[in-house]
């Protein structure tokens, strides 16, 4: 797939230059409410995980913008517009009027854009706008407390025309942008029984990963995972330091007493879960560091395991990668195959907005 590699790319300055200056082609609506048309409406919401239920996205940031195919000039009707649950649906403040015979594009993101510090609409000369997002910090971004479950959604060329009646509501698709890591641990079968044998996990961390990224909705084809992957450019500034072990991209958060690992050799312990990353190509810097023992804390030992030694080198977008190790009496850890779960119909993939 050829990729454009025009965005956002070489500072915070730079970058929000791009998503907030407009081209000569481009101009943005001040006659609120004046078009002809009913008035643009969005609908119902059917979510799936990781976004659990419908009350959990109770908001989301639009951008808009219409074409006129007579002097191909845009007009932005949406910038960064909160649209938001209520009693009857989907609303906003300053509802906006459909012009007819218009081409309209609609992009999206969830949540709303108070955790994103750079977003909106990038205006190039001769390129049809498209959404972008500048130094999106996957490691540290949260909201209400929990990591970012970054969302998009694209419907592009819709066009109202008066002599087919009322417009229909705005259909909006939502597409995960990020990866999940989770990393579990457990004792084997030919331990289990061995005196002695006290398995406790003291930390776990993951590291060789970049912070920051910056994605281009440029290329974004919703029936192709890796155009997800190829949009991120990470990192997205050439300063950045890649995080290591003493400072990892993510660090379990356990007590000093430690994690006592079962010892039935069928239950697991959680270490990291919910760890949002960005899709990507591993490379060898990429780790997990965990510190262990096997004798109920008398000696430790710390292990340092490059994920890309592991018959899995690529994170696609939507979908969730669980590490899971065991812990044998002589002190050996040993993974299984990574389990590859991605958020579907039944475990969260897309979430409509319809």
């Amino acid at each position: 797939m050829k990729m454009k590699t025009a965005i956002l790319l070489l500072n915070a300055a730079a970058a929000l230059s791009l998503l907030t200056s407009a081209s000569s082609c481009t101009k943005t609506r001040t006659d609120i409410g004046s078009g002809t048309g009913t008035y643009i409406e969005f609908a119902s919401v059917l979510t799936k995980t990781p976004v659990n239920t419908p009350d959990d996205m109770s908001e989301f940031a639009v951008w808009g913008f219409y074409n006129n195919p007579v002097d191909a000039e845009y007009t932005t009707v949406f910038d960064n517009v909160r649209v938001y649950k209520a009693d009857n649906g989907w609303t906003y403040e300053n509802l906006q009027r459909w012009v007819s015979n218009m081409e309209y594009d609609f992009y999206a993101i969830y949540p709303s854009t108070e955790v994103l510090k750079h977003v909106g609409l990038v205006n190039e000369n001769g390129v049809r706008p498209y959404l972008g997002i500048a130094n999106y910090d996957a490691a540290n971004s949260k909201y209400e407390n929990a990591p970012v479950d970054l969302l998009m959604a694209v419907n592009k060329s819709i066009s109202y025309n008066p002599d087919n009646g009322m417009a229909p509501k705005v259909r909006l698709t939502f597409h995960h942008l990020l990866s999940r890591i989770e990393l579990q641990c457990r004792t084997d079968e030919v331990s289990k029984d061995v005196e002695g044998f006290e398995p406790i996990v003291y930390n776990a961390k993951i590291y060789g990963l970049y912070e920051q990224g910056s994605y281009s909705s440029a290329d974004f084809d919703p029936n192709d995972k890796s155009s997800i992957r190829y949009g991120w450019k990470v990192p997205d500034t050439g300063g950045e330091v890649i995080t290591n072990y003493e400072n990892p991209y993510a660090d379990s958060d356990i007590s000093t007493e430690g994690i006592e690992v079962p010892v039935d050799a069928t239950s697991t312990a959680s270490l990291l879960s919910d760890i949002m990353v960005f899709p990507q190509q591993l490379t060898q810097d990429v780790c997990f560091s965990i510190e262990f023992s096997t004798n109920g804390g008398s000696t430790r030992k710390v292990q340092h395991i490059q994920l890309a030694s592991m018959p899995l080198t690529v994170w696609e977008a939507g979908t969730t990668y669980r590490y899971t190790f065991t812990i044998s009496a002589d002190g050996r850890i040993y993974f299984d195959i990574p389990t590859v779960n991605e958020w579907n119909d039944a475990s969260g993939g897309i979430i409509i907005v319809d």
